[in-house]
């Protein structure tokens, strides 16, 4: 869909979909986020239950000991018989349940409900006090013999089963009891158990709030990323807000940067850069195709005129020459000028075919002088060629072109100045010549120079020069400079003012320089660089160079 020529931007800015960054930014946040809870979660989980069975173990392991410790005091032949009636000294942190009163099956370690539980005086008389303080007095233990013979029971109605340990040391876990296995004297075998479901409830407990605890830690993250990915992608909405607004007849929308941040803001620029070099292009486009226009209708109205003229009666044959003539110079003029835009065209598109070979610019400028003196003699201007051989890899016929160009400029413009006796003695000692006396002819000068680098080719008048605002504006096409220099007279001499931006082309597409110097009433040198050495062809110039 089209208007007036251009493609209507659509409106419609997709920033969400199946490919959307913000859900792509949102899920890697998501995933990196649960990755960082589940560690932080599992890892508390098993610290805190490592701790806690550590714990157990230590408890259990000292209970153990304790009972060792006692039956390493009695004679080997007690060890095989009943320890029942065997006192037992252990700390209090240690005490053992009430002896003598039935267990809960349910609840091992613990009197059954309705039994009295012993005071304190009866706590002091019983051999083996408790492992465990009166709320949670949990902790059994059996004794074995070697050959798994019980020698004592303090295990209520808790089934132990009788195992040998592979090692002096061993644990197990049997449902929601806790045990220590220790070899005691004599190969006995002393368990030491507990009811852990108290510990396992609590670390059920943790587990939990650690899961709702970690669902919370998520929720808000999911939402405080997606508030950040919208903040973060705002600036690309923005960009490609502005980027749709852009067409062929509105090219001065600009990405606003001062909101966005440091790492967007260069992107940001460098796209505000990139509309800047296609508005400039665009008018340069449009300028363009108004001036080859321009150029194209003078002739185009002559070739109509004067064929309406011819067909309007019958005429001489004289006058039919005549006519014919002026449409042929007209024709030829449009020739030329499509012959001129075929070559920027090339130029501009990198197709501008060129022919290298190892030239000297001095005998090409010597050349070109030869060529051009009999116009050089019309206009009364004399043409000295200067400087010695400066060898260059180059297209001969296409510099050819850009030298005579130059040479002809600088004819048409080096008899223009209001006082080219003071012009020259002001610039030839630039070139390396002495001023000529008052009254001498105006002088082109055509030099060239090696130093090393580069080969150098220089062309100077002493015409009226050109102002220092238009000497920017020298190269583009169809430019002429709005002064004398463009009066009706030259105009017909000059041509269609796309001699310089061809010059410019060839000598940029053999990777050389092309600049200029003027002052207003001294004259203008044109100074030309091709790189002296084949190496330096396919380099770009233009930062090495400095005139």
């Amino acid at each position: 869909m089209t208007e007036a020529g251009n493609v209507i931007p659509d409106k419609r800015i997709p920033i969400r979909g199946t490919r959307s960054l913000r859900w792509r930014l949102q899920f890697w946040h998501a995933l990196i986020l649960a990755i960082v809870v589940f560690i932080f979660a599992a890892a508390f989980y098993r610290q805190l239950r490592h701790s806690t069975f550590g714990e157990i173990d230590s408890e259990l392991m000292s209970g153990a000991h304790v009972i060792e410790g006692v039956l390493r005091v009695l004679p080997p032949e007690q060890l095989n018989a009943s320890l029942q009636d065997v006192p037992m000294e252990l700390p209090d942190r240690l005490g053992l349940p009430p002896m003598g009163l039935p267990r809960d099956p349910r609840r091992p370690g613990r009197p059954m409900r309705g039994q009295r539980p012993l005071d304190s005086a009866e706590r002091d008389r019983d051999p083996l006090p408790r492992l465990l303080s009166p709320d949670d007095a949990s902790l059994y233990f059996v004794i074995f013999s070697k050959d798994g013979k019980v020698l004592r029971d303090e295990s209520g109605e808790v089934l132990v089963d009788f195992e040998k340990p592979r090692n002096a040391i061993a644990n197990r876990r049997i449902d929601e009891r806790h045990e220590v296995l220790l070899r005691g004297p004599g190969d006995t075998v002393i368990v030491v158990g507990r009811d852990v479901h108290h510990q396992l409830d609590r670390l059920t407990h943790w587990l939990v709030q650690l899961i709702l605890i970690g669902i919370g830690v998520m929720a808000l993250g999911l939402i405080g990323g997606w508030w950040l990915v919208g903040n973060a992608i705002r600036p690309i909405e923005q960009i490609s807000q502005t980027a749709a607004k852009i067409s062929g007849t509105n090219l001065t929308e600009r990405v606003d940067t001062s909101v966005m941040d440091t790492e967007l803001q260069s992107l940001g620029s460098i796209l505000n850069s990139m509309l800047t070099r296609l508005e400039t292009a665009f008018e340069q486009q449009s300028q363009f195709i108004a001036d080859a226009s321009h150029e194209l209708r003078t002739p185009i109205s002559v070739l109509l005129s004067h064929c309406e003229l011819a067909l309007n009666r019958q005429r001489s044959a004289a006058e039919y020459q005549q006519t014919i003539a002026t449409c042929q110079s007209a024709a030829q003029r449009m020739q030329t000028l499509v012959e001129s835009l075929l070559t920027l065209a090339r130029a501009e598109a990198g197709h501008l075919r060129l022919a290298r070979e190892e030239c000297d610019l001095h005998e090409l400028a010597k050349e070109g002088v030869a060529f051009l003196q009999p116009f050089a003699n019309e206009k009364k201007i004399v043409l000295v060629v200067q400087g010695g051989p400066a060898l260059c890899w180059i297209d001969p016929g296409r510099v050819s072109q850009v030298i005579t160009n130059l040479i002809q400029n600088a004819i048409v413009y080096g008899n223009q100045g209001s006082d080219s006796s003071t012009a020259k003695g002001m610039d030839a000692g630039e070139v390396g010549e002495e001023p000529d006396p008052p009254g001498s002819a105006a002088k082109v000068i055509v030099s060239t120079e090696d130093n090393g680098e580069f080969a150098e080719l220089f062309v100077q008048d002493f015409g009226e020069g050109i102002a220092s605002e238009s000497v920017p504006k020298l190269f583009d096409r169809f430019y002429r400079v709005d002064t004398a220099r463009a009066r009706s007279e030259l105009r017909l001499q000059t041509g269609s003012g796309l001699g310089l931006a061809i010059c410019k082309c060839i000598v940029d597409a053999h990777n050389g320089h092309l600049s200029v110097t003027s002052k207003k009433d001294h004259g203008t040198t044109f100074t030309v660089a091709f790189p002296c050495k084949e190496s330096l062809v396919a380099q770009s110039t233009e930062s090495q160079y400095t005139k």
